[in-house]
């Protein structure tokens, strides 16, 4: 062939050689539940939570006098009527505060069957015959309560590192259906811890909005209550450690007030001593910037007048005594 092919011919054939690209995979997207965890806070959640358990596992197997495992399931993120729906009914749900501002509740649920065998355990039976499932009694509740504060305390130091939270049991609900947390579509981190022991297994879920957690999932992982980080602690830390080290106060040490007559004080004159009568020991105010902070004694250091700080005053400002009428301060 003597016939030259164009430069544009040749892309077309080349583009023709190559295999034809793979389609693209279409992923659904929930509009109600938009995922806000990423991986790196999940793996960061997962180890938060197995502290948790960990926690939670020693205290039960000494409280139930049996040995106890516990296993964190999963934390993830579901909406909350999703959350209800999961739960049996009857429940053993304790309602709780977990933080005040903003205020967010949650709600820690054991599941009957496990209420139950709790029970039985702490007021000394073996556990080892189930019994009927329902709600449980005033006096059963007021049995399990303690065990709920304990766990909610442990929940707390887990967090400590990252968040802090005071959460404080508000109710109980034996119905799924009558849950009011929050609302219906909100999205919430659903935990389910896996309870095994001896003659019992099942499982405790936790519930709460994801509100609760906005700044661990706005900040890096291993942050420590903000979203920054400790990095970010340590750099704001730095810099007001550096304006602090420009800053400059006056410091004086003041002997207490000193009155004169107003005749004394006319014939004051240059390098006349004053007689304090302050004894030696007594303490001396230090005050920084004109305000009274400390309480010190006087002494020497390398053959210098010094000041030896003993004291930090809890009212910095102190009162100073009324003029008193024909003196002169």
């Amino acid at each position: 062939m003597t016939e030259r092919l164009t430069q544009s011919e040749i892309d077309s054939l080349l583009r023709g050689a190559q295999p034809a690209a793979a389609a693209a995979e279409a992923v659904p997207y929930n509009f109600l539940q938009p995922p806000r965890i990423s991986k790196e806070h999940r793996v960061a959640l997962q180890s938060i939570h197995e502290r948790f358990a960990l926690a939670l596992q020693s205290f039960l197997s000494a409280r139930l006098r049996t040995p106890v495992e516990l296993a964190v399931v999963s934390a993830e993120q579901a909406t909350f009527t999703e959350a209800v729906q999961a739960l049996a009914s009857p429940c053993a749900a304790y309602v709780f505060r977990l933080t005040a501002t903003p205020a967010v509740q949650g709600y820690w649920d054991l599941s009957a069957e496990l209420a139950g065998y709790l029970v039985d355990r702490l007021f000394g039976g073996a556990g080892d015959s189930p019994g009927p499932v329902r709600p449980l009694t005033a006096l059963e509740r007021a049995v399990i309560t303690g065990l709920v504060e304990r766990t909610l305390e442990l929940y707390r130091d887990a967090w400590q590192d990252h968040l802090a939270f005071s959460p404080q049991i508000e109710g109980f609900e034996s119905s799924p259906d009558a849950l009011n947390i929050t609302t219906r579509e909100d999205n919430c981190l659903v935990t389910h811890v896996a309870f095994r022991a001896p003659t019992a297994q099942g499982y405790f879920t936790l519930c709460y909005p994801l509100t609760a957690i906005e700044g661990f999932l706005a900040g890096s992982v291993g942050g420590r209550r903000g979203p920054g980080g400790p990095a970010a602690d340590s750099g704001a830390r730095e810099l007001v450690e550096a304006a602090l080290l420009e800053a400059h106060l006056t410091v004086a040490a003041r002997f207490p007030a000193l009155w004169l007559s107003a005749r004394a004080l006319a014939d004051l004159k240059p390098g006349q001593v004053l007689e304090t009568g302050h004894p030696v020991d007594e303490p001396i105010e230090v005050h920084i910037n004109g305000v009274r902070r400390y309480l010190g004694t006087v002494g020497q250091t390398r053959r210098r007048l010094g000041v030896c700080l003993t004291s930090l005053l809890a009212t910095p400002a102190g009162i100073r005594p009324a003029a008193r009428q024909g003196l002169i301060r």
